[in-house]
């Protein structure tokens, strides 16, 4: 999908863990949220509803504001590191990007080029859905974060357009 679109989110209960991680270490870190996640998802017989998700709250040039996260069927409290939280409803512009992780700036660079065109505000950071990432699947064979054919979706959510009377 070499396009985006406007689409109307439903706010999302989720289970995330999120903290400052070297950019080096961003796929060792990725794995082991995801293995926590997951045993936590596991211990308290929680339904996952989606792929997991990563939201880049800073990004610099050594280091990372990251969040790590999957989607819950309901509400449910985390604990210790595992918080919970929502992805947010409303307005979002979404873009799929096919192929290597390493190549996911064209989608970025595509929603940003629509909001430019169309006048929207971004409304806090934009995640990745791994749509390639199976959440319950063994974690002894799970793929890499690397991989070269995976599916992601970019979601950038948007402030409300407030409309004239």
């Amino acid at each position: 999908m070499e396009s985006t679109t406007l689409i109307q989110l439903q706010e999302q209960p989720t289970l995330t863990i999120r903290g400052q991680v070297r950019i080096e270490a961003l796929g060792a870190a990725y794995g082991e949220r995801l293995r926590a996640l997951r045993a936590y998802l596991l211990q308290e017989g929680l339904r996952v509803t989606g792929a997991p998700f990563v939201r880049y709250h800073t990004f610099g040039a050594e280091e990372t504001d990251v969040e790590l996260g999957v989607p819950i069927a309901q509400e449910w409290p985390g604990r210790d590191e595992i918080k919970a939280g929502h992805l947010p409803g409303g307005p979002a512009l979404v873009t799929e990007h096919v192929g290597a992780h390493v190549d996911l700036g064209k989608a970025y660079q595509r929603v940003r080029q629509a909001m430019t065109a169309e006048g929207f505000t971004p409304n806090g950071p934009a995640w990745e859905v791994y749509e390639w990432i199976d959440v319950n699947e063994d974690p002894e064979r799970e793929r890499a974060f690397a991989a070269s054919e995976g599916h992601t979706r970019l979601v950038q959510p948007l402030l409300e357009e407030v409309q004239d009377e």
